[in-house]
């Protein structure tokens, strides 16, 4: 697992968690933050959690 932070300290994981943009893969992580945040997004309807018929990046390949 590798974390990656903006030159603001921001964690890029978790940002993009927040803006609807990935999906926290729970096999490697089990981060309390990053479950949080894909909940929040999903309950938001925000970035891929608008569409009803989203693929999994896991289910696409």
């Amino acid at each position: 697992m590798a974390y990656v932070y903006t030159l603001e300290n921001k964690d890029v994981a978790l940002e993009m968690l927040n803006a609807g943009m990935a999906w926290h893969y729970t096999k490697y992580d089990q981060s309390e933050k990053y479950h949080n945040a894909e909940i929040k997004a999903r309950n938001n309807k925000v970035g891929l959690w608008v569409y009803p018929r989203r693929i999994a990046q896991w289910d696409f390949r």
